[in-house]
């Protein structure tokens, strides 16, 4: 951000999981996406979701690479609609002709 020319740039001591450790519950809301295995971490003791499913649009947490090699797109699924469109981001995916990734 500085390289591109922002002037007040700063970074969280710890990161946003150190932080919400620290002070829980305050003013952070939601979860946390993490780029390792876990994909989805805990802020705050409540029950919320970071995102929508890709197909039906009921809240959900599940991430996951569309099964369809062609795409690989890294999509929001609930659980109902991963089942349904067998791991597909998409019925246009799961319809394709292209060789699933299982």
């Amino acid at each position: 951000m500085i390289q591109q020319g922002f002037k007040d740039v700063n970074q969280l001591d710890g990161g946003i999981l150190t932080f919400g450790k620290k002070f829980p519950d305050t003013i952070w809301e939601g979860k946390c996406f993490v780029f390792d295995k876990r994909i989805i971490s805990k802020i705050n003791s409540g029950e919320s979701t970071i995102t929508k499913c890709e197909i039906c649009h009921i809240l959900c947490d599940l991430y996951k690479n569309c099964a369809n090699k062609e795409c690989d797109k890294f999509a929001s699924l609930c659980i109902e609609c991963e089942k349904r469109f067998g791991g597909c981001c998409s019925e246009k995916c799961f319809n394709s002709p292209i060789k699933m990734i299982l």
